[in-house]
C-alpha cells in the first residue's frame, strides 16, 4: 500500500540524514518497519472484517434454549431451535445456514433446510413458503413479511469429544431485490450437562416409542412450541408416546376388538412405574377418558386438562418428570408424596389430549406439562428395533408398517418410532 511504502522511505531517509545507515542500524530499521507494518495492517484488516452491510437484512436470529448433549441410537447429538423473524415489509429467503461446531461444520441448504423450517402460526404450510416462489428460488426457505420461522436444528456427531462449548451460525440471505447477504448470529453456548439416567416406565415387550425426538415430517412432539407469559417453550422436545402393539394381518396394530373402546387397546390399564425417586409436585385425577379415534375430547382442552390424569415428579437438579393420560382413579400419589424408583404411579389410560390409550412421558426444567424446556434423558436398559415406519390414519390411528430386528441398548434413548422391549 502507498502509505506503507512512503513510511519505509521516510524512516530510511531520516536515518541516512542522521548518519545512522550502517549495517547495525539497518537491521534495527528493518525490525522497526516490521512493527510499524503490523500496526498498519491489523486495523486495516479489522476494519475490512467489520465493515457493515450497507443494506443489512431486516431479520433477527434468536434461539429457544441452549442445547445439551443428547444420546440416541448410540450417537451424540445436539437438538435446538432457531427463531428467524422478518421485520421487513417484503419476503426474504434463507439460502443456507452454516453451523461451526468446533472443528466440525454443518451446512443446511435448499430442500433439506426447508424441511427443517416451519412458519409459526401456519403449521399446515409447506416448508417452502410463498416467499420462495416469488423470488424464484425453488427449494429455498422463504419467510414472508412480518413472519417468524422456527428452524429445528439437529447436529449429529460421531463422538462426544466433538461436541463444542459453543456454536456459531452463519446465515446466507437473499433479499427481495435478489441481492445476497451474510448474517452472523451471536454464538450459542452448549450446556455440558449429561443426559439424565432413568429407569423404565413400563415392563415387557412390543412397546412402540411413538413421537420420539427426530426431525422427520411426523415429529409432532419436536414441533410443539407453546407460549406462556409472552415466552415460547418446548417442553416436549424429547417426549415419547408409549403404546403397545401386536402383529395382526401383517401390520402392527395397537388394538384388537371394538376400536372405540379403550379396553380394546393392548396397553390399556398397564402399570406405570416411577423412573426415578422424587417428590410429587403436581397431581390431577378424575378427568374422564376419551372415546378412541372419535376425533373428539370429552373435556375442553386447556393447561389444566391437556395432560389428563397425571403426575409431575421433582427428581432434583431442576428436573421434572411428567406421566400423562392415566385412567381416572388410578393416580397413585398426591402432591408432596415421596416416590421411589419402580413404584407404581398409575395406569395407562386415555384422558386429556389423547386420541387412544398411551403413556406420554417427558422430562423438563419446570414443573409443567406444557411450559418449560424439555431436557435429554436416557434409559438404563432396553432392546429396540432400528427406526420404524408408522402409518398415521384418520384421528391419529397408528399402525406399524415396518420394523426391524432388535438390539440391546444401555444408557440410551430409542431410535425414532422404534419398537421396544423393556428389560
Amino acid at each position: 500500500m502507498p502509505e506503507r511504502d512512503s513510511l519505509r522511505l521516510s524512516v530510511r531517509a531520516l536515518l541516512v540524514d542522521a548518519g545512522c545507515a550502517d549495517s547495525t542500524n539497518l537491521r534495527w530499521l528493518k525490525r522497526l518497519l516490521r512493527v510499524l507494518w503490523c500496526c498498519l495492517a491489523i486495523p486495516a484488516a479489522c476494519a475490512s472484517a467489520q465493515a457493515p452491510d450497507p443494506k443489512p437484512p431486516q431479520i433477527s436470529v434468536a434461539f429457544l434454549d441452549p442445547p445439551s448433549p443428547f444420546i440416541q441410537d448410540r450417537r451424540p447429538h445436539l437438538l435446538y431451535e432457531m427463531l428467524i423473524t422478518n421485520y421487513a415489509g417484503a419476503p426474504y429467503v434463507v439460502e443456507s445456514i452454516d453451523v461451526q461446531a468446533g472443528a466440525t461444520q454443518f451446512v443446511f441448504a435448499g430442500a433439506s433446510l426447508g424441511g427443517l423450517m416451519r412458519i409459526l402460526g401456519a403449521p399446515s404450510a409447506p416448508p417452502e413458503s410463498a416467499a420462495a416462489s416469488r423470488i424464484n428460488q425453488p427449494g429455498d426457505a422463504g419467510i414472508d413479511a412480518g413472519r417468524t420461522a422456527a428452524v429445528y436444528m439437529r447436529l449429529d456427531f460421531q463422538t462426544g469429544a466433538q461436541i463444542p462449548q459453543s456454536l456459531r451460525h452463519t446465515l446466507h440471505i437473499i433479499a427481495p431485490d435478489r441481492s445476497r447477504h451474510v448474517l452472523s448470529a451471536e454464538p450459542l453456548g452448549v450446556n455440558a450437562r449429561a443426559p439424565i439416567l432413568i429407569g423404565t416406565p413400563l415392563r415387557g415387550s412390543d412397546w412402540l416409542a411413538a413421537g420420539t425426538s427426530n426431525n422427520g415430517p411426523d415429529a409432532y412432539h419436536r414441533r410443539s412450541i407453546m407460549l406462556s407469559n409472552g415466552r415460547p417453550w418446548l417442553a416436549q422436545r424429547y417426549a415419547i408416546d408409549w403404546m403397545q402393539y401386536r402383529m395382526i394381518g401383517g401390520a402392527g396394530k395397537t388394538w384388537r376388538g371394538p376400536e372405540n373402546q379403550n379396553r380394546s387397546y393392548f396397553c390399556y390399564g398397564k402399570p406405570i412405574y416411577s423412573v426415578a425417586p422424587g417428590r410429587v409436585v403436581e397431581a390431577t385425577d378424575g378427568i374422564p377418558e376419551n372415546v378412541p379415534h372419535s376425533g373428539k375430547y370429552v373435556v375442553d382442552l386447556s393447561y389444566d386438562t391437556a395432560a389428563g390424569n397425571h403426575l409431575v415428579v421433582d427428581i432434583g437438579g431442576g428436573r421434572y418428570v411428567l406421566y400423562a393420560h392415566m385412567i381416572p382413579g388410578s393416580v397413585g400419589a398426591r402432591v408432596n408424596d415421596l416416590v421411589g424408583s419402580g413404584q407404581i404411579l398409575g395406569r395407562v389410560g386415555n384422558s386429556g389430549s389423547s386420541t387412544e390409550p398411551h403413556l406420554h412421558l417427558h422430562i423438563a426444567d419446570r414443573a409443567s406439562f406444557i411450559f418449560g424446556n424439555g431436557v435429554p434423558y436416557v434409559f438404563e436398559r432396553f432392546a429396540a428395533s432400528p427406526p420404524g415406519e408408522l402409518i398415521y390414519g384418520e384421528h391419529d390411528r397408528v399402525m406399524i408398517k415396518k420394523s426391524g430386528p432388535v438390539r440391546e441398548f444401555r444408557n440410551d434413548y430409542p431410535p425414532s418410532d422404534a419398537t421396544v422391549t423393556f428389560r
